[in-house]
């Protein structure tokens, strides 16, 4: 005697029935492997979903077809090193990605690509996101530090591991979804639309694992940080 529960699984088979296919994320590898590799781990850690994962140094305009989420993480202390890993291209085909409905996390340095950072006389990303470094109170050099964020999605006041990270002044674009603020006020995380497509921004490094931590020699009372990256992608991929 065939079981209901096997049976129903051959009929789901039998009559094709859709199976939910794995959200992609294209990583693009900087000056900093360290960096995109943290990103790449969280990721794949992640216990609300199942990231199909492809790390791209380089032809980032031929990876984003297949992707749901772009993601630049941090990279070194020079802006312009990165920026001219990034054909003119490249950033057409991001800036295009994300207005037709792509999905874009940008981290540190990948946050001040996103924005109107001043950098080889280029105004980078788009015009309407204030991106500046961060100048307010640290715990720690401003090169490696921990810094006190207040996060609003959900409710608390989280340590973050700072190295030269992104400020995104104090009001945010029209429409955008503050997520977390510095202790002086400034916007720390954010998330905005950008045409038919969002665009996730962060100055500190919610990726940040155990080994960062002891390079640095800071001790997070509260622990690493993956859980918000997790609620700020909840709230980016919606």
């Amino acid at each position: 005697m065939t079981r209901p529960w096997l049976l129903a699984a051959l009929l789901l088979v039998a009559c094709g029935a859709p199976v939910r296919q794995l959200p992609r994320a294209a990583v693009f590898e900087g000056d900093c492997p360290p960096c995109t590799d943290a990103v790449v781990a969280a990721l794949r850690a992640d216990p609300r979903r199942h990231w199909q994962v492809e790390v791209v140094r380089r032809d980032l305009a031929q990876a984003l077809p297949k992707a749901d989420l772009l993601v630049l993480p941090g990279g070194n202390e020079d802006l312009a090193d990165t920026w001219r890993r990034l054909s003119g291209a490249d950033l057409r085909a991001v800036d295009a990605f994300v207005r037709g409905g792509g999905k874009y996390l940008g981290i540190c340095l990948g946050a001040y690509l996103a924005g109107n950072f001043q950098s080889l006389g280029h105004r980078v990303g788009w015009r309407w996101l204030n991106a500046a470094e961060y100048r307010g109170p640290l715990q720690g050099d401003v090169m490696e530090a921990l810094v006190k964020t207040r996060w609003e999605h959900p409710s608390q006041t989280r340590l973050l591991y700072f190295s030269e990270g992104t400020s995104f002044g104090r009001v945010p674009p029209l429409r955008g979804r503050v997520m977390a603020r510095y202790a002086n006020g400034e916007i720390a995380a954010l998330i905005t639309p950008v045409g038919r497509g969002t665009a996730g921004v962060i100055g500190p490094h919610l990726e940040a694992d155990e080994d960062w931590y002891d390079l640095a020699e800071l001790h997070d009372t509260d622990g690493y940080d993956t859980d918000l990256l997790y609620d700020f992608l909840d709230v980016l991929m919606s």
